[in-house]
């Protein structure tokens, strides 16, 4: 994607696997499913709106961005991820039809790009079952740091589906703001401002976006824990920069469909151990 600098080449009638799978018509219509479940299911558990389901903060940062130039509404970032795939399709007019079979395809891809993550946070952190529910907790709280207390993490949420909730919509709009959006914005000040080689500038967005996704998942607390040196604070960044690089070079170089797929998966396997190891999986 970014490290063909716009010169991908593309067969539109004949392409392969990989290059389909890149095309934003088709992933907007691979997401369409997860952006469904997770704006209906918000929907159902609480009608007026998100009190009843942890929000995301990259969705939250979404509204307040739309609301600091006068848009507001509830729907507004679901939109944005039809209309940025969609706009990009129009750009680079590939083709419209879906392709049920691709994406069956592009899901198992997502499997297989999931599991080296859930592997690597068993072996980050050594002990498998705090592993899972520490990533879990720090998606659910919004950075509260693991410790003594993170067992409690899945007990925050009211039951497993609201988990599965939360794992789409953080897979989605985290995905959305640093990834899509982030080295986006990034490889374009790299590269058309600073002159950089499109390689340099799409490894350096993606180093960059990945730092901010790590640094987004601290509260106050956290970031106080995070400035004093504290140990378990500076291996969460080191953790969660080297998993923003990992989700940075899927979206780079297979697109922005799977690696939403690929960290949704992440998310729904370490809340469902979260409820596992808490008792909540009911």
């Amino acid at each position: 994607m970014l490290m063909t600098d716009g010169k991908e080449l593309r067969r539109p009638h004949n392409a392969y696997y990989f290059q389909r799978t890149r095309w934003p018509m088709q992933c907007l219509w691979f997401l369409l499913p997860l952006l469904i479940v997770y704006e209906l299911g918000t929907w159902m558990y609480v009608p007026a709106g998100l009190e009843g389901v942890p929000q995301i903060k990259a969705e939250v940062l979404l509204r307040w961005a739309f609301s600091f130039v006068g848009a507001g509404g509830m729907y507004l970032p679901p939109l944005l991820v039809v209309a940025a795939l969609f706009g990009w399709h129009l750009v680079r007019h590939d083709p419209w039809a879906p392709e049920l079979k691709l994406y069956v395809v592009m899901l198992l891809e997502s499997c297989v790009w999931a599991a080296p993550l859930v592997m690597f946070s068993v072996v980050f952190w050594r002990q498998p079952a705090a592993a899972t529910v520490a990533s879990a907790w720090h998606e659910l709280s919004g950075g509260a740091l693991p410790g003594a207390g993170v067992l409690a993490g899945a007990a925050d949420l009211p039951d497993w589906k609201t988990g599965m909730l939360v794992a789409i919509g953080a897979g989605i709009y985290e995905e959305l703001l640093f990834r899509l959006i982030g080295i986006a914005v990034i490889h374009t000040v790299l590269r058309q401002l600073l002159g950089m080689r499109a390689s340099a500038a799409a490894w350096g967005a993606i180093g960059l976006s990945a730092v901010a996704f790590a640094l987004y998942h601290y509260n106050n607390e956290g970031m106080r824990s995070l400035l004093q040196l504290d140990a378990q604070s500076v291996s969460f960044l080191l953790f969660a920069t080297l998993s923003g690089v990992y989700l940075g070079a899927i979206f780079v170089l297979r697109g922005f469909g799977i690696v939403v797929a690929t960290h949704a998966l992440y998310d729904i396997v370490v809340i469902s151990a979260a409820f596992w190891n808490t008792g909540g999986h009911g």
